[in-house]
Parts: C-alpha cells; sequence; structure tokens
C-alpha cells in the first residue's frame, strides 16, 4: 500500500455503513468505528481537521471561477 509504504496516515472518510478492515488498516478502522459510535462522519472530521480540506477546495473553486479554469 502507498500510503504505508510513505508512512502517511489516511484522512479519507468511509463510506455511510462502511466494514471494519483487516487489523493493518487501523486508521481506517478508527474513522469507521467513530462513524458507528456517533451516526455520522461529523465527529470524525471535526476531530481530524478534515474540515479544513473542504474549506482549501472551496477556496481553489472560488478562484477558478474568478480567473478561468486553470491556474496556469
Amino acid at each position: 500500500d502507498e500510503l504505508r509504504r510513505k508512512k502517511i496516515s489516511a484522512l479519507i472518510p468511509p463510506r455511510k455503513g462502511a466494514g471494519y478492515w483487516p487489523g493493518e488498516y487501523a486508521d481506517r478502522n478508527r474513522a469507521v468505528a467513530n462513524q458507528r459510535l456517533t451516526g455520522s462522519n461529523a465527529r470524525w472530521k471535526w476531530t481530524t481537521d478534515y474540515n479544513r480540506r473542504s474549506i482549501a477546495e472551496t477556496a481553489m473553486y472560488r478562484v477558478k471561477q474568478l480567473f478561468g479554469g486553470s491556474l496556469t
């Protein structure tokens, strides 16, 4: 797995109703457990600062809308 080779923890929210994966996917399993305990990904997104990614994506979308389809 590329993420494990680079020693990166995955910040990918699981789909609704996701199941657990084998032991080496601890980051994802934590996110799934959080989802099952709270009923949504909202708490996981807040604790991992996933909302920052959403804000950054929205900002880039707005910049592209102002200056055209590409930044080059």
